[in-house]
């Protein structure tokens, strides 16, 4: 299962609507539903609210997506002027 389809699975088995799930993330239910619908990605601190709201780990909700999630490093460039 996907992240999107374990956030919704979560929703429906907690019987959670959207709008107060939108409520606990500080978003309004427009941001959220561009959340479901066009699969904008959960940032970090959305994730950790989910987890809570859920009551499961973060680990458990990505499940078998975690070794899909590559953590990227910041790279800093520098422009060279001769």
């Amino acid at each position: 299962m996907k992240l999107l389809e374990k956030v919704i699975f979560y929703l429906e088995s907690k019987r959670l609507s959207q709008e107060s799930v939108a409520y606990e993330l500080g978003l309004n239910l427009s941001q959220y539903s561009r959340r479901e619908s066009v699969n904008i990605l959960f940032k970090a601190d959305e994730i950790a609210k989910l987890s809570a709201l859920f009551e499961i780990s973060a680990n458990e909700l990505f499940g078998d997506e975690t070794n899909r999630w590559k953590l990227c490093s910041v790279h800093q460039f520098t422009s060279r002027t001769d």
